[in-house]
């Protein structure tokens, strides 16, 4: 077992596992008997753990230098979620004291587990008290193999992991909200009157022309929220299921809060100025505008959300947009006007996003 071969495997099960590289240091060399420490991370929830990987052998005050990453890391990262650090020093019997230097404390702001490979025995050693096992490391640290020397940026350099960088949360709460609010309403209008029933959709608040010029404007927002039958509610919510739970988890709740409503406004407004005096309900629009967001984004980044690329969402955008050309009661003019505001709103974020992953990739 060498330094170089530890190294390596390491960085490789991790980019399996997905945790995203964090570049310390200025220049990318190929990891070698050399490289003196390697950082990575991986959000999971309400947790981010962290793992920061110091070769004792060229950093003689490592523990120092731990502590030093830590800080660092803490600074830039500004997650709103619990940090567990895991910090391996790779050294020999020396440097097994390292593990038992401070006592683990789940209960800790910061939690830090401390383990030492020895590579000179092969030996992984666990601090006080410290959990012996964490995402499955333990088994990449003993069983390493002997690959082929790789730079790290190499390693993390694929679709999945430069997706998986640009993750911001994996809970979903807004899509899920979202849903339940529009079934509530298809509910409330079934049982008054019928989900296609006119007048029941202008009672609550359906897009019709001559009652917003009148200044209704509270239409513009309501509409999105009614449907017209249980085939428009089941379509729309299904597209907001898949493509809005996706889109939420790398915009975050805000953002995606924001697309979800100005391109239901956006879609509302074109519907206003050239669909005439006809009544129109449905987050279509809004869907729409979601999938056109994407679309922007992960051209931008470059990225897949969730397994869908660039080319899922310009798929199926046209057929949905193509659709309302061949049925002449859809409101093709929202469609257009929602899908536009969501291409504009993703290009925004991506590009902010973009900008930020750079930097975030400075040395720390």
């Amino acid at each position: 077992m060498n330094m170089t071969d530890v190294l390596t495997s390491l960085s490789q099960g991790l980019a399996e596992k997905g945790y995203s590289f964090i570049r310390t240091k200025k220049d990318e060399n190929l990891i070698s008997e050399e490289t003196s420490e390697l950082c990575f991370f991986k959000p999971s929830g309400a947790v981010i753990n962290y793992v920061i990987v110091v070769n004792a052998f060229k950093e003689p005050n490592y523990e120092e230098r731990l502590g030093l990453l830590k800080k660092n890391i803490l600074n830039r990262f500004k997650y709103k979620a619990k940090a567990v650090f895991l910090c391996i020093a790779v050294g020999d019997e020396n440097t097994a004291e390292f593990s038992l230097k401070e006592g683990f404390d789940p209960q800790a702001e910061v939690i830090t587990v401390r383990w030492v490979l020895d590579i000179k025995n092969g030996n992984l050693i666990c601090g006080k008290d410290a959990p012996d096992k964490f995402d499955g490391i333990e088994n990449i640290l003993k069983n390493t193999e002997s690959p082929k020397p790789k730079t790290v940026s190499g390693i993390f350099r694929t679709e999945k992991h430069r997706s998986a960088e640009f993750k911001k949360t994996r809970r979903v709460i807004v899509t899920y909200g979202l849903i339940a609010l529009n079934i509530l309403m298809f509910i409330i209008l079934t049982l008054d009157g019928g989900s296609e029933n006119t007048d029941t959709l202008l009672k609550y608040g359906a897009i019709y022309a001559p009652y917003i010029k009148q200044g209704e404007y509270y239409r513009l927002f309501s509409y999105m929220f009614l449907h017209i039958g249980i085939l428009h509610i089941f379509s729309n919510m299904f597209g907001l299921f898949i493509f809005g739970s996706r889109c939420e988890k790398y915009y975050g709740y805000i953002k995606f809060g924001a697309v979800y409503f100005i391109s239901g406004l956006g879609c509302s407004l074109l519907s206003f100025l050239f669909s005439g005096d006809a009544v129109s309900a449905g987050a279509s629009g809004a869907v729409l505008g979601i999938m056109g967001s994407a679309l922007a984004y992960t051209l931008i980044n470059n990225i897949k959300m969730d397994g869908l690329d660039a080319y899922v969402y310009i798929i199926i955008s046209m057929l949905n947009i193509g659709f309302g050309f061949v049925y002449p009661d859809v409101d093709n003019w929202g469609h257009i006007g929602g899908f536009a505001a969501g291409v504009l709103l993703g290009a925004v974020i991506g590009l902010t996003d973009k900008r930020r992953f750079k930097k975030n990739a400075e040395i720390i």
